[in-house]
C-alpha cells in the first residue's frame, strides 16, 4: 500500500493547491503523469478519498476537495417508507464542524423523496442543506422550523 499512500498524498496536494479546478478522473491521471499500470491504484485511492469524505465527486464526474464544496455535510441517512428521509449530520466530523452549520439546533435535516439520490437506509452520505426554517439558505427566514436538503452522494453503504 506504500505506492497508494504516495499517490494519495500527491493527489491531495494537487487538489489543495491554489487555483485547482475540478477535474475528471482521466484529467487527474494525466496531470499526475501516471502510467497505464498505475491507474488501477489511482482509481482505488480516489474512490477511498471519496468514501472518506475528503474529496467530492461533483457535476459531470469532476473531483474536487471537500472544502471547495461549501455547505456540504457528512452523516447518516435514515429512510422512511414513503421515500423521504432524515439526514443526521456527524457531529464529530471536522468538515461539518468547520462548516458553521448549527448541528445542535438542526440535529436532523429533512430530505424529500426526489432528493435522496441513490442513498439507502443507514448509508453514510454527503448532503447540501438548501433550506433552514423554510427559507432558502442565504435568504430571510420564515415561520417553519427545521432544515431541508439534497443528498449529493453516498460515501459508504
Amino acid at each position: 500500500m506504500a505506492e497508494g499512500e504516495g499517490l494519495r498524498k500527491r493527489l491531495l496536494e494537487m487538489m489543495r493547491a491554489s487555483g485547482y479546478e475540478a477535474r475528471t478522473k482521466n484529467e487527474l491521471a494525466r496531470l499526475l503523469d501516471l502510467k497505464q499500470e498505475e491507474r488501477p491504484v489511482f482509481r482505488t485511492e480516489l474512490a477511498r478519498l471519496v468514501s472518506e469524505g475528503l474529496v467530492v465527486r461533483g457535476n459531470k464526474g469532476r473531483f474536487k476537495p471537500r472544502q471547495a464544496e461549501t455547505g456540504l455535510l457528512v452523516g447518516t441517512m435514515k429512510l422512511h417508507s414513503k421515500g423521504s428521509a432524515f439526514f443526521f449530520p456527524d457531529k464529530r466530523d471536522e468538515g461539518n464542524v468547520k462548516s458553521g452549520f448549527d448541528m445542535e439546533t438542526y440535529s436532523r435535516v429533512f430530505i424529500p423523496a426526489r432528493k435522496t439520490s441513490v442513498a439507502l437506509d443507514g448509508d453514510r452520505v454527503a448532503v447540501r442543506v438548501e433550506k433552514i426554517d423554510g427559507a432558502a439558505v442565504g435568504r430571510g427566514g420564515s415561520d417553519r422550523r427545521g432544515a431541508a436538503g439534497r443528498a449529493r452522494g453516498v460515501r459508504q453503504p
